[in-house]
């Protein structure tokens, strides 16, 4: 049953993360469908088991999404649909072999380096419109990490000023990215929840965690055409990228903190 879970949490999380890339949003549809086959095929596996902790295990994973949830939407970093698949995940994997709780610690992991990646990207693409000073400090990047991955540098102090070089360029790299390439203006009809105003509107509190309906609404009556708003990041595909690799890694972020190889794919660090 564990495989048939993780299937599902599969095939859900692939649609999500091509409808948020599409759309910047999840459709509550999809994220109730996948809670609601989530807990079908929980309890199912409950009456061919007859084992109440099929279903005891799911109320720690829970609690745990639930709160890390909770942080991340007061932080401005999610939206309620990436919580409610959260709310799906926890449900899917609580208690099996693909423990919920590895997934979580991998979200940290990997879901900074798909923000970095992805912002990498955008730097990249709109390199002409932010100058030749980034071209640098992408390259600069690029070597920074090469030399910290693959440990090029043999004494440790010279690994921790390169590793320290890294994370102030990529402050820098993100600031600039940010700042040039991550505010357009769209017109008020293609305004969708949880998108993040950048402009100041009468009557209108921006905040952390994005527009609500009844601000778009109350945005739409004022016959404004178009407004500014700061176009965030599809984070919906490092949930998928996370549960591919917890699948086949387990738990990166122990493995890395005991200088461990994981599955013989990951060069200790």
């Amino acid at each position: 049953m564990f495989h048939i879970l993780f299937g599902e949490s599969l095939v859900f999380m692939l649609i999500a993360s091509v409808q948020d890339i599409q759309k910047r949003e999840v459709y509550d549809y999809i994220s109730y469908s996948f809670i609601a086959l989530a807990l079908t095929t929980r309890l199912i596996w409950f009456v061919l088991e007859q084992d109440i902790n099929i279903i005891l295990y799911v109320l720690p994973s829970f609690a745990l999404m639930f709160g890390f949830s909770i942080v991340m939407y007061v932080a401005g970093q999610w939206g309620g649909g990436d919580a409610k698949l959260m709310a799906g995940l926890s449900i899917a994997l609580g208690g099996s072999e693909l423990y919920f709780m590895d997934f979580l610690m991998n979200m940290l992991v990997f879901g900074a380096l798909y923000g970095v990646v992805y912002t990498l990207g955008i730097g990249l693409k709109h390199h002409r419109e932010i100058g030749k000073n980034i071209s640098l400090m992408f390259s600069l990047l690029c070597i920074g990490t090469v030399i910290v991955v693959f440990r090029l540098i043999l004494f440790p102090l010279g690994r921790i000023v390169a590793f320290m070089v890294l994370l102030l360029l990529s402050t820098k790299y993100l600031y600039v990215i940010e700042k040039n390439c991550m505010y357009k203006r769209i017109p008020v009809g293609n305004l969708v929840e949880g998108d993040w105003l950048a402009q100041k509107i009468k009557g209108i509190e921006k905040k952390g965690t994005g527009l609500s309906k009844e601000q778009i609404v109350k945005i739409k009556s004022m016959g404004l055409k178009n407004v500014r708003v700061k176009e965030g990041i599809p984070f919906v595909p490092a949930f998928l990228i996370t549960l591919v690799a917890t699948y086949f890694l387990g738990n990166v972020l122990l493995g890395i903190a005991g200088y461990q190889y994981l599955g013989g794919l990951l060069p200790t660090l």
